[in-house]
């Protein structure tokens, strides 16, 4: 009997711990949606910083900043959820805050709140956002870097494709630029009109109505007529990494 305890107590511990270490949480100080600052061992914590002013409640930034050390390198960190969930506390990669780099963990709308091209709009006006106050918080415009998951990864890959893309650049910040100079995309999808051919026996068929890429674009993911904005969704039909 006390073995079985001790296990079940073991078992807790570690389920406790994983949990804690999924997603980086809120102080449980700080007012819902409002600016909070917060230090932690190593660096500090700018929390729900809206790069829109009088926005949707989505469109805020967390920004982590090392406590030494000035014009940092900066990752747009850009959280997954099949665009329809997620938070910016899901999957930081804080590990790099010990290596010199500032990280934004970006909120974007999702696609119950707006259709496409609104999550990468987002994207765009965080990047616009962290370069107008780069001097502020000690950041290097010159060197930014998308990352992210899944849905995550498609929008990293899209501000990497689409600096040059004046159609999505929107509010304000307009004279700074939203390009970065690195991506690293985690599985996101780079085509929506060839998912389904390269899908494996068995998974998801994106094309349909109720598929996360039909409802982010307000119809099936293939179709390519105006209304679902074509092919410009994909960061494959941009090709080619921007620099600033």
């Amino acid at each position: 009997m006390n073995a079985r305890k001790t296990l079940a107590r073991f078992l807790l511990i570690v389920v406790m711990s994983l949990a804690a270490g999924a997603q980086v949480g809120k102080p449980a100080d700080s007012a819902e949606g409002e600016p909070s600052r917060e230090s932690m061992p190593g660096y500090f914590v700018r929390r729900d910083l809206a790069y829109v002013t009088d926005g949707h409640e989505r469109q805020k930034l967390d920004l982590y900043l090392p406590k030494q050390g000035r014009s940092r390198p900066v990752i747009i960190s850009i959280h997954g959820g099949a665009f329809k969930m997620g938070s910016k506390e899901m999957d930081v990669p804080v590990e790099f805050l010990a290596r010199g780099y500032a990280i934004a963990s970006v909120n974007y709308r999702l696609s119950q709140h707006a259709l496409f091209p609104a999550q990468i709009e987002d994207c765009k006006a965080a990047v616009r956002w962290l370069r107008a106050h780069a001097t502020e918080y000690g950041l290097d415009p010159a060197r930014f870097a998308s990352l992210g998951s899944s849905a995550g990864g498609h929008l990293a890959a899209m501000l990497g494709t689409t600096g040059d893309h004046q159609g999505f650049e929107v509010g304000a910040h307009l004279d700074r630029s939203s390009a970065v100079q690195a991506v690293v995309d985690f599985y996101g999808p780079t085509d929506f009109l060839q998912m389904d051919e390269h899908r494996p026996e068995g998974g998801m068929v994106h094309d349909g109505a109720d598929s996360p890429e039909s409802l982010l674009v307000g119809g099936r993911s293939r179709n390519t007529g105006s209304g679902c904005n074509g092919p410009i969704r994909s960061p494959i039909s941009h090709r080619r990494i921007r620099r600033s």
